[in-house]
């Protein structure tokens, strides 16, 4: 990144890539690992794709899935499931339990300086029109704008948590 003038604005990325003098900015990332997670995806009349297309999509992809970067690659395989339901908490009590095929596989680790289960679920999602209450928000400024001028627009995230019983 340029360093911060007066009476200088950079209006592309072009533009901060071609000053005199470049430094760099560190920041942080989220890594998401050693999880079991649950997605949904509500359909529309109107979509491209339909839900089964895309459950196919998932059961045989056609490049190599990963959360967020190439060098963290789902470790297990997708189990996509079309479920009908009235909301998305009634959709998310549906779907079986994802930590017990995660406690299958890494039976053993608990307790023993392996692996920390959690004792809470939480739940995220981008739409303010579910079933849900949430806990906290958070601005993602990740909704792609312009790819050509590499720009993102806001979007809020909203969180809320739920207990785990113990079997």
């Amino acid at each position: 990144m340029p360093p911060t003038q007066r009476k200088v604005t950079h209006y592309t990325r072009q533009d901060e890539l071609n000053a005199d003098k470049l430094h760099t900015i560190l920041s942080s990332r989220d890594y998401r690992c050693d999880c079991a997670a649950t997605i949904a995806l509500g359909g529309m009349q109107n979509s491209v794709f339909s839900l089964d297309e895309i459950s196919e999509a998932l059961a045989y992809p056609k490049l190599p899935l990963y959360l967020g970067r190439k060098s963290c690659p789902l470790s297990l395989p997708l189990a996509a499931k079309i479920i009908d339901a009235n909301g998305l908490a009634e959709a998310f009590n549906q779907y079986p339990d994802p930590q017990s095929e995660l406690d299958t596989l890494t039976h053993g680790l608990w307790g023993f300086g392996g692996l920390n289960k959690e004792k809470v679920t939480r739940l995220y999602w981008d739409s303010d029109e579910t079933d849900l209450s949430p806990e906290m928000t958070y601005p993602r400024r990740d909704r792609l704008r312009s790819r050509r001028r590499w720009q993102f627009d806001e979007r809020i995230e909203y969180m809320a948590t739920q207990s785990v019983t113990e079997d």
